[in-house]
């Protein structure tokens, strides 16, 4: 009786860790492991999904994309450690000033976008500023005591007729965001 408890134990002991594992797993499926935003693919199964809901109900969506500018001499001249700060730093600022309804992601190196649900162009052009101000404030510590300073540029587009996919949606968010980097960077730009 006694090596069958003992078995029981062991396999509920399996089992808990097991599923602690496959928890993790999950998670790291669908998340980027530094900001905790969600990773590419699943950038691309939202904006298809939120895209679907709004052309059917008819309900304002938009996207912001969103750039670190001149990553590159962040990293070169502070390391790839405090970089990785900068990045923590600014998807926690972006977390914390977005709705609950928002999406966050992460879709490249310090690229990343905001799917904006029941959001007119108008008031996703508030957010982008109001980010973008935010972010410039921003005084993120690197791992020698001193401050690192940030700026972003932002790209914006929002639903409205005659956009026939989400793929050109996220084009006109993307030419809005190179619009923003190709002039003097820390701005926003609304695709139009």
């Amino acid at each position: 009786m006694g090596a069958l408890v003992l078995l029981f134990l062991l396999l509920f002991s399996y089992n808990r860790e097991l599923y602690r594992i496959n928890k993790s797993l999950s998670t790291l499926a669908i998340l980027d492991p530094l900001t905790k935003a969600y990773n590419k693919l699943m950038v691309q199964e939202f904006s298809a999904n939120q895209f679907e809901k709004s052309r059917s109900a008819g309900t304002p969506l938009s996207f912001i994309f969103i750039d670190i500018d001149d990553f590159k001499n962040i990293n070169d001249n502070y390391g790839h450690v405090s970089g990785d700060q900068v990045l923590k730093a600014v998807s926690n600022y972006i977390f914390s000033n977005i709705s609950k309804d928002d999406i966050l992601g992460r879709t490249g190196g310090d690229e990343f976008v905001i799917i904006l649900p029941n959001t007119s162009s108008t008031m996703a052009m508030h957010a982008a500023e109001r980010i973008r101000m935010g972010v410039q404030a921003l005084r993120i510590p690197d791992d020698e005591g001193k401050f690192i300073s940030a700026t972003i540029s932002l790209g914006v587009s929002s639903y409205r007729d005659g956009i026939k996919t989400v793929d050109q949606l996220i084009k006109e968010a993307d030419q809005a965001l190179y619009a923003s980097k190709g002039k003097t960077k820390n701005q926003s730009i609304l695709f139009e």
